[in-house]
């Protein structure tokens, strides 16, 4: 259940309303608001979601930094080194590691422009993080948001992120 305002949204519905936002995204919102909805991991109705710990919102943040500087030694240590990378949206592609992910994001940068920033509050379920990401280009049109599900593991790193939507805006 989706929690919006004073009551609760199912799966459906969620994905109904979802639908209407992002207008012609019907894939992607649907796929969104399912697979969120499902999992539990929002806050409310029954679900044991939190505010992420101070350290795993500055890793993300520090993140974000290194992406948008093409760091891509900095952008590494914000993964663990089996990582994995799935963006199911712009790419369909699965990246396997620190380093080819990092190197990825630092080339998605310096090739397109590409800028990243959080939106909104970070929601925590066990380990895993749901982050909204805006996503701009410097050199060019189009700004957009994703839905970014991060498991983190033990060490406070990134251990699978899967990018569940894009839309423009």
């Amino acid at each position: 259940y989706i929690p919006v305002g004073p009551r609760c949204l199912s799966a459906r519905e969620g994905a109904l309303i979802m639908i209407e936002w992002h207008g012609g995204v019907v894939r992607v919102a649907l796929c969104v608001a399912v697979a969120i909805a499902a999992a539990g991991l929002l806050t409310g109705c029954g679900s044991t979601s939190q505010e992420p710990s101070k350290e795993i919102q500055a890793m993300l943040q520090d993140r974000f930094e290194a992406m948008n500087a093409a760091d891509a030694k900095a952008v590494a240590q914000c993964y663990a080194t089996n990582a994995v990378f799935d963006n199911y949206v712009s790419s369909g592609s699965s990246i396997q590691g620190a380093t080819a992910i990092s190197d990825f994001l630092a080339d998605t940068v310096k090739e397109f422009g590409m800028q990243w920033s959080a939106e909104g509050e970070l929601v925590q379920h066990d380990k895993y993080v749901i982050q909204r990401v805006i996503v701009s280009q410097l050199d060019g049109p189009g700004t957009g948001a994703a839905i970014h599900i991060l498991e983190i593991d033990s060490n406070g790193q990134i251990a699978h992120e899967w990018i569940v939507g894009w839309v423009k805006e």
